[in-house]
């Protein structure tokens, strides 16, 4: 009865609320906005795979190492790609070897908020994107802009070399907005640094924190020089489809209102979940090629090696291709009967 009672007021059914899981995903449901964060349950364009790849991943079942090794089906539970410590978000975001899918699916992201921005009320304000590169922003339809912030666009008392070092691809912002306004006899300059960052769907504030530090002394540079104005605003996404409210008030804030916004925030929400299922393919095939290629060094390495003194010098001889023709006709004729005959009434 008392289960019926819940079950009709919080839908919880059959679930195990005592997991890690579960009290992760409430301490931080106050920051989420569930309804954009849970759309994929009801979306007919995704495919079974991918709604699946999501509720493992935000379970806790997304099977890697980690599960493998708990369940006694592998000696280690380290990440078979780069070794470290396996698991869901280590998967989805921790992996060194999967860096380039990361970045792919980053500048995915950066590409549908810099289109929204483009056609939002400070569009005119961008000076500096690195979220694609010019061709691809050409392809969809925008004029392209550089990956670096201009010195034209800096204050005087930013020099080219403090302003090479904010440039590196590690510390340059995803987007930058600059703009100017008059007051009185003074010019006041404004300058809004967007950072992009995927994180982990229950610990957003790690990404934050990282982003805060990236872009630390950018943003003293640009606050110690005269009426100026200068501030980082950080678009944080999860991993596995996780909308947090303060994604709205950001992109508010940058100019994107009413339909604009809405669409934003659902492709925003479809690519997490999309890519997720993209890069949990590409680990299962890297896992498989490195597996192979494990098994093909072993079978290569001779069995039970004698000494020396009593190996036979035929034993280790170069393999007879004649015979090696011969197995594969053999196999030939036994897996395709039918064209093998059909070849031999030709000869006659």
């Amino acid at each position: 009865a008392l289960k019926g009672h819940c079950h009709k007021k919080w839908k919880l059914g059959d679930a195990n609320t005592a997991t890690i899981y579960y009290s992760a995903a409430q301490s931080i449901s106050h920051r989420v906005d569930l309804a954009a964060s849970n759309k994929f349950m009801t979306m007919v364009t995704l495919r079974p795979n991918e709604i699946s790849n999501v509720l493992k991943l935000r379970t806790g079942t997304l099977y890697t190492n980690k599960l493998a090794f708990r369940y006694g089906h592998t000696t280690n539970a380290r990440c078979p790609l780069c070794k470290q410590p396996d698991g869901g978000y280590h998967l989805a975001s921790g992996c060194a070897a999967m860096r380039n899918m990361y970045t792919d699916r980053h500048n995915a992201a950066g590409m549908l908020i810099l289109k929204a921005l483009r056609a939002g009320m400070h569009g005119s304000t961008i000076v500096q994107a690195d979220v694609s590169s010019h061709d691809k922003q050409t392809r969809e339809g925008l004029s392209p802009l550089p990956r670096e912030i201009p010195q034209s666009a800096m204050p005087s008392t930013v020099d080219s070399e403090s302003l090479a070092q904010y440039n590196h691809p590690d510390s340059r912002p995803d987007i930058t907005l600059y703009s100017t306004s008059t007051e009185g006899d003074s010019t006041r300059h404004r300058y809004t640094l967007v950072e992009i960052k995927y994180c982990v769907d229950t610990k957003p504030e790690d990404q934050h924190d990282n982003a805060e530090t990236q872009h630390a002394q950018l943003l003293a540079a640009l606050m110690a020089a005269p009426n100026t104005e200068a501030e980082l605003v950080t678009i944080l996404l999860g991993t596995a489809g996780y909308i947090y409210k303060e994604t709205h008030e950001h992109m508010q804030k940058l100019g994107v209102q009413g339909r604009s916004l809405s669409s934003l925030i659902t492709n925003l929400h479809v690519q997490a979940v999309k890519s997720l299922t993209s890069i949990v393919s590409t680990r299962r095939h890297n896992e498989r090629i490195k597996n192979k290629r494990k098994d093909y060094y072993r079978q290569s390495l001779p069995q039970d090696r004698p000494s020396s003194s009593s190996a036979n010098p035929t034993q280790f001889a170069a393999p007879n291709k004649t015979s090696n023709i011969s197995k594969r006709k053999k196999h030939l004729t036994t897996a395709y009967p039918h064209q093998h005959h059909r070849k031999k009434r030709k000869k006659r």
